[in-house]
């Protein structure tokens, strides 16, 4: 974890485990945000850092908040 308390790899993490609640593949996550699903497994994977704008789109298929999202860290 850096020193800002922002990690890659945590994030990536969060959003596996939201798609996997929903029982969504990374496709359909891809399909419904507008993002390629390679980016979605690199994001995934900690290996990426999304915009904010990509994390609202995310956050959203999931109905969440980017607020409640950030609250998992």
């Amino acid at each position: 974890m850096s020193s800002n308390g922002f990690s890659s790899r945590r994030l990536g993490e969060i959003i596996r485990k939201h798609r996997e609640l929903r029982n969504l593949t990374q496709e359909k996550v891809s399909s419904l945000s507008r993002v390629d699903r390679t980016y979605i497994a690199r994001i995934e994977s900690g290996k990426a850092n999304p915009t904010l704008n990509i994390l609202y789109r995310i956050s959203k298929i999931f109905n969440l908040s980017l607020s409640e999202f950030f609250k998992e860290f």
